[in-house]
């Protein structure tokens, strides 16, 4: 009797266990973008540049003038590499 209970034992604890496998996950919704309102009056594409320049140089540059008004921006952006002045920096540099 002991024997039984001693191979039924092992066979219990040797024996794989099947687990059911777990659920896959929903997938996530995710919502659409929302929509970007386009402007009144679009930006010109290379393209219209370049009809503008074949029609004639006056034509792109009001085409250029046009869009320097309607896109223009109320506060200049720095274009340099440098925010400092030249004196701060001829100051941190110092006099070599």
């Amino acid at each position: 009797m002991v024997g039984v209970l001693i191979v039924v034992g092992a066979v219990a604890l040797l024996a794989p266990r099947r687990k059911e496998p777990a659920p896959p996950a929903p997938p996530e919704v995710i919502p659409a973008p929302a929509a970007v309102p386009e402007s009144e009056t679009p930006a010109p594409t290379v393209l219209a540049y370049q009809r503008a320049l074949a029609r004639s140089p006056e034509d792109l540059n009001a085409l250029l003038d046009q869009q320097a008004v309607t896109r223009s921006n109320p506060k200049p952006l720095a274009a340099g590499t440098f925010a400092r002045s030249p004196a701060a920096i001829d100051a941190l540099l110092g006099d070599d």
